[in-house]
């Protein structure tokens, strides 16, 4: 009984004391040009110019990307992600597997903490056996609201 008491005091103060609260958000919008096609939550996104937006503020991690002719859009779900160092640009950074893309990953400019979107499930058909594909960064311009 001590011993757990003493495991759940060390979790709580490690919980408290372990840095900032993370959310898979990306306030405001953020604008890309996607110079290749790419894939979201199953959908298939040609090239060119889109807008993201966190579709709602429950922290869902529920986002939405646009085209910017506003006629082709995907919803897709994020959650928190960390990286080693905060990146020098604000970011889409996207999985390619054999001849496919994947939008994997959003990050702001100096800022560690990001969000990673959830698998579908579509691109594990196309990693599989080749675990180490290669992440191709595009750069992206973040208007904050």
């Amino acid at each position: 009984m001590k011993k757990t008491l003493h495991f759940l005091l060390l979790l709580t103060v490690a919980i408290l004391i372990g840095g900032p609260s993370v959310q898979a958000q990306i306030e405001g919008t953020m604008e890309v040009h996607v110079p290749f096609p790419f894939y979201v939550s199953g959908v298939r996104l040609p090239a060119g110019k889109y807008i993201l937006h966190q579709e709602d503020l429950d922290g869902s991690g529920m986002m939405e990307i646009t085209n910017a002719s506003k006629d082709t859009s995907a919803l897709f779900l994020t959650m928190p992600a960390r990286s080693a160092s905060p990146p020098p640009d604000n970011e889409l950074i996207f999985d390619h597997y054999q001849n496919r893309n994947f939008l994997a990953k959003i990050f702001d400019m100096g800022d560690k903490y990001g969000a990673v979107t959830t698998d579908s499930g579509y691109s594990k058909m196309y990693h599989a056996g080749n675990e180490h594909g290669d992440e191709r960064h595009v750069p992206a311009i973040h208007h904050a609201e």
